[in-house]
């Protein structure tokens, strides 16, 4: 995965990619923290406007693109500058990656449960 503040001529090379072993949980552990109460525990999104990405939504974005997305948030979704570690961005975004390919049988899928719970995140303003 490429860091948005550096230049690099392949948008899509990863620094942190998940490989789906108990020792790559750092993204998936991520994802299911403070992603998942909207995006879904698998990738398919509970509310509109949030992508499904197990669907392949936003899939298609360079990692750059991404990345400056979760900073700065969108469309409802919080911004994550400053709140949390860049690398904790950057293994989040290598677990949805692999999740996305998951959900179409281009890797296997991980093997450990789902937890019993999910934080869902909102701001008050809207």
């Amino acid at each position: 995965m490429t860091d948005p503040e550096q230049s690099s001529t392949d948008s899509n090379q990863e620094e942190a990619p998940f490989n789906g072993d108990v020792g790559s949980v750092y993204g998936r552990r991520i994802f299911l923290t403070f992603c998942s109460g909207c995006h879904g525990f698998s990738g398919f999104a509970f509310y509109p406007p949030a992508p499904s990405f197990s669907m392949g939504d936003r899939m298609h974005k360079s990692d750059t693109e991404l990345i400056n997305t979760l900073l700065k948030g969108r469309n409802g979704m919080p911004s994550w500058e400053g709140k949390l570690p860049r690398a904790a961005l950057v293994a989040a975004l290598a677990y949805i990656r692999y999740m996305s390919k998951a959900a179409t049988g281009a890797v296997p899928p991980v093997s450990n449960p789902i937890p019993e719970r999910y934080y869902l995140f909102w701001s008050p303003d809207e």
